[in-house]
């Protein structure tokens, strides 16, 4: 369902900006309700890497977004490293092309952000 090459973008109050892509990988199944997987992906500031899991279609993960170039702030802020949470429903025998989740960044839990990720390419 997810294992896909995904765009990424952080969705702001006035605009969608660009943040990278993103590559879902599955690791383990627990039957037909629970998966786990990792994570891995970037853009020209940041590479990042994390977890997510799905149980009973619910979609929760963490990555952390840290620097590798670039002077101007990330999507995720002016940090060097910034740790994101994410959360979102999917849909039982759909594939979609867009997902949009919740998101907060550690530190910063009093503004919380959309991500929008857009399928690119299956990776099977």
């Amino acid at each position: 369902m997810l294992q896909a090459l995904w765009s990424l973008e952080v969705l702001l109050a006035d605009e969608a900006v660009p943040a990278g892509v993103v590559i879902f990988h599955l690791r383990r199944v627990f039957g037909d309700y629970f998966q786990a997987g990792r994570l891995f992906g970037g853009d020209s500031h940041c590479h990042y890497v994390g977890d997510y899991q799905i149980e009973n279609l619910g979609l929760t993960g963490r990555f952390t977004a840290t620097r590798h170039g670039g002077v101007d702030p990330t999507p995720f802020g002016p940090n060097e490293e910034h740790r994101v949470t994410f959360t979102g429903t999917l849909e039982a025998n759909l594939e979609r092309d867009v997902l949009i989740l919740d998101a907060v960044v550690d530190g910063d839990e009093s503004s919380p952000i959309k991500l929008r990720l857009t399928r690119r390419a299956a990776l099977a």
